[in-house]
């Protein structure tokens, strides 16, 4: 249904870092991994913006993607024409509908 919508790719970078405690001295890796998204990036509207102002959080882009598309979580990077964005919210699911999440960014 949405499918035209969906009309940029994005790449979500997920760093995770491990401890291996059963060395002295523990040693610390980290992993980079990157997934693939079908996701309609949008410019918020101003009045969208002044109210994320107002909460002290910085917006500069929305993410849309399809419900149950990605598990993003609030530490992973969005990558998109070669910026870098944050994530500043909670995927928000929107209408209740299960169709459509949107998720707050700010650009890096």
């Amino acid at each position: 249904m949405f499918d035209s919508f969906y009309i940029h790719d994005v790449q979500i970078e997920r760093t995770t870092k491990t401890v291996d405690t059963t060395k002295y001295p523990p040693v610390t890796t980290t992993n980079v991994s990157l997934m693939s998204l079908q996701a309609f990036m949008d410019t918020p509207a101003t009045s969208e913006a002044v109210q994320y102002h107002q909460r002290n959080i910085k917006l500069t882009r929305f993410l849309y993607y399809a419900y149950g598309a990605a598990d993003i979580r609030k530490m992973d990077i969005i990558l998109f024409e070669g910026n870098r964005y944050e994530v500043t919210g909670t995927p928000e699911n929107q209408g209740g509908q299960n169709e459509v999440m949107r998720l707050p960014l700010n650009m890096l």
